[in-house]
């Protein structure tokens, strides 16, 4: 067994990529840092600095000096289908195992911590148990593990995390023990066998109705299953609040309808309202026509309202509205172009995630800041018209635009989040001489350079430049 320093240096990449599907509110999760070799090779006796020790076991599986934590499973490990999680370990960190090809994995009573997304990604993972000892699962452990069928879950869990399951496509059932009382956004988002999810009858917090998923004794709809093959879905009576993920891939539903006994909410043509009808909540994913006009008295757009609608190709959005919810458009993979009324101040992160056939968009004024991932895989988007109103611009707002070449930023930007693109994009900042912009440019280099483990002197080329409006 060889001792190494600096278990940061092999996490970073890790880390990284799950704060990106933090940003992507569950949206996507990939590998794709520079620093992802570090799991097929351990590039690390070079490394200085160190700030803790780690070692690296016989099969390639790195733990902490003392044993106790899991810090990598190598992803490229040749040959290996089943992995026993050695007993005295407690912690199983962030990332750990993800991306692995492994079809089994055995956790021991000593584990009390999972870290997030320590499990994401493991597409061949097909069954797990949980032990008993842990009882909180964390934001996006078991995310896109495509395989997994079934899971048992410990008696003493209290807490899963936002997306802990999401893109789990083959899990068709779970039941939460009578502990658990606090679920995550998109907790079983984008699993689209899951026909029922279950609840414990002692469960104080929680309870299930024909397999949909409430809270606050029946006042919060927490979560649709989205292989549920009914057309039209009604309302309960007793709901006063529904989570804006709720129905955001729920492909089979065409209509929404309200029982007649609920005020919180009413629907035309099967489209989802709040009782004042000032929100749009949830537009059918199902519902296949390819326009739509908002109602004049909407004022604001509700998160995932128009979410995965791939039959829209155009939207008319009322001049009353003002806000724009996260997601609200995101994967309308049709919509080719919308006029955003400049009454809109405000639009939230990821709005257009994913709108692959939207060619041009003009941010209107008022609006102060671009949300991180706004315009994430906005394939075919050539151009970004970014008002001197904006000040901030969000992590990953352009990432993953291969076909936008070049943005305008107006002097009045004095910060961008984090990295704007994807390590692989090119992009052109064009912008004022001095302005943030170019600075941020500049800045932008030497973290690209720290990241591939680059002499700081050494000139490099990335894929974000800046160019000088004379």
């Amino acid at each position: 067994m060889k001792i190494y320093k600096n278990a940061t240096f092999l996490l970073t990449a890790l880390i990284a990529i799950l704060a990106i599907s933090s940003n992507l509110s569950c949206k996507e999760k990939t590998r794709n840092s520079p620093k992802d070799a570090a799991n097929e090779s351990f590039p690390v006796e070079s490394q200085k600095d160190a700030d803790e020790d780690f070692v690296v076991s016989e099969d390639g599986v790195v733990f902490s000096k003392d044993g106790k934590t899991l810090v990598l499973y190598p992803v490229f490990k040749n040959n290996a289908t089943n992995y026993v999680v050695p007993d005295g370990v407690t912690t199983i960190g962030e990332g750990a195992l993800g991306g692995s090809s492994l079809t089994s994995i055995t956790i021991p009573n000593s584990v009390t911590t999972i870290g997030a997304g320590a499990f994401s990604s493991c597409f061949s993972l097909t069954s797990i148990t949980v032990p008993d000892s842990v009882t909180t699962i964390e934001e996006f452990v078991f995310m896109g593990c495509r395989s997994l069928s079934s899971i048992t879950l410990p008696n003493n869990l209290t807490t899963i995390g936002k997306c802990a399951f999401k893109d789990c496509s083959s899990l068709m059932s779970i039941v939460l023990p009578k502990s658990v009382s606090s679920i995550g956004d998109g907790a079983f988002m984008s699993c689209p066998a899951l026909t029922a999810i279950g609840v414990d009858v002692g469960n104080a917090s929680f309870s299930s109705v024909d397999g949909i998923l409430f809270a606050d004794n029946g006042k919060t709809l927490v979560a649709y299953p989205e292989g549920k093959k009914s057309a039209e879905y009604v309302i309960p009576a007793d709901v006063t609040t529904i989570r804006e993920e709720a129905f955001a891939f729920c492909f089979s539903l065409t209509s929404f309808e309200v029982d007649a006994g609920n005020s919180s909410f009413f629907s035309v043509d099967g489209v989802l309202f709040t009782g004042n009808g000032k929100t749009l909540v949830a537009f059918p994913k199902g519902k296949k026509v390819t326009s739509y006009d908002i109602p004049g008295d909407v004022v604001t757009i509700g998160g995932e309202a128009f979410s995965n609608c791939s039959s829209l190709t155009s939207i008319a959005i009322p001049k009353g509205v003002s806000t724009i919810g996260k997601y609200a458009f995101s994967n309308c993979s049709s919509l080719t172009s919308i006029a955003i009324p400049d009454g809109v101040t405000s639009i939230g992160e990821g709005a257009f995630f994913g709108c692959s056939s939207l060619t041009s968009i003009a941010v209107p004024n008022g609006v102060t800041s671009i949300e991180k991932v706004t315009f994430v895989s906005c394939s075919s988007l050539t151009t970004v018209l970014i008002p001197d109103t904006v000040t901030t611009i969000g992590e990953g707002a352009f990432s993953d635009c291969s076909s936008l070449t070049t943005v305008v930023v107006p002097d009045s930007v004095t910060t961008i989040e984090g990295n704007l693109i994807l390590w692989s994009d090119s992009l052109t900042l064009r912008a004022s001489r001095g302005a943030y912009a170019e600075r941020y440019v500049r800045s932008y280099a030497e973290q690209y350079k720290e990241a591939m483990g680059l002499d700081s002197a050494e000139p490099i080329e990335t894929g974000l430049k800046f160019e000088p409006i004379e």
